[in-house]
């Protein structure tokens, strides 16, 4: 086709100095538009060329071709080559109105087989990286697909909301996000039952030393978690609430005595201030008592 050849090239534009629709419509005194459909097609013909041979000999006009070409677009070039020849065969039975709405119905197949196909491909492309940088912070970073996005934003969206202390509270969205990010991970850990890690539930596991434990307030790094992350006396505080402790005695390297692990709040003291409160006491806080800690002290 030495259309396609000549738009391909763009050598006419360069020698006349004007677009190639403008130069084929003074020319052949059609239409800009009848022209841009001539156009449309050639800049496609190098990768459809059945529909090339066809116009070329007269089987198919060159509206019909433009019809075929306009279903190609990038996202589903590989679903039209595969279906060409039965797209070629059909617009040779079919009158322009009846290829317009065929063509019409085939887009919207391929488009919703291709949908499934980059569904497919974000499905197996979704991933997360999480890993420390340093003893004092971590880094993620990770893909999701359109669902799992959409669960997440919601879950972080409604506990952001939740969570934010009016006009007083100076955290900026970002920060209020991986607080809530937090937040939800806490509360899995807090509430299932059946998920165990050697033997016991997952669980955050911060190391102190008796002496620092004795004198937190005075202190700036106070506990190592069994990541090797470095935490501040005020995380330790914190976490004391509710916690369960173990008491481990060693002598250089040898481990003297691992006592058994015991609350530092028992049951029963929780389930008489859970039937005295309801839900967490902080001002203006209602989240539910299984979300809520209860203070040393």
């Amino acid at each position: 086709m030495a259309l396609h050849e000549v738009v391909v090239s763009g050598e006419a534009e360069v020698a006349v100095g004007v677009s190639i629709t403008e130069c084929l419509a003074e020319h052949t005194r059609r239409t800009r538009s009848e022209v841009r459909g001539w156009v449309n097609v050639a800049k496609r013909l190098d990768a459809t060329s059945l529909i090339a041979e066809r116009v070329a000999d007269g089987r198919l006009s060159l509206g019909q071709a433009l019809v075929l070409v306009r279903g190609r677009t990038k996202r589903t070039a590989a679903f039209f080559d595969e279906h060409e020849a039965f797209l070629v065969e059909t617009a040779g039975v079919l009158s322009a109105d009846q290829l317009q709405v065929f063509m019409s119905q085939w887009y919207r197949r391929a488009d919703a087989a291709t949908a499934d196909a980059d569904d497919r491909d974000v499905a197996a492309r979704r991933e997360l990286f999480l890993a420390p940088v340093g003893t004092t912070e971590w880094v993620m970073r990770g893909t999701l697909t359109a669902e799992q996005g959409d669960v997440l934003h919601q879950a972080l969206t409604a506990i952001a909301q939740a969570d934010w202390g009016g006009t007083d509270d100076e955290r900026p969205l970002p920060q209020r996000r991986v607080d809530a990010l937090a937040s939800l991970s806490r509360f899995w850990l807090d509430t299932q039952q059946t998920v165990t890690v050697h033997g016991q539930r997952p669980h955050v596991a911060v190391h102190v030393d008796a002496a620092d434990l004795a004198k937190l307030s005075g202190s700036v790094l106070a506990g190592v978690t069994e990541s090797a992350m470095m935490v501040d006396a005020k995380t330790v505080e914190r976490l004391l609430c509710d916690c369960v402790l173990t008491r481990v005695l060693v002598s250089g390297s040898v481990v003297l005595d691992a006592g058994r692990p015991s609350r530092s709040i028992p049951h029963g003291i929780r389930r008489a201030v859970i039937a005295r409160d309801r839900h967490c006491r902080y001002p203006q806080c209602d989240r539910p008592a299984a979300w809520a800690d209860v203070p040393v002290g």
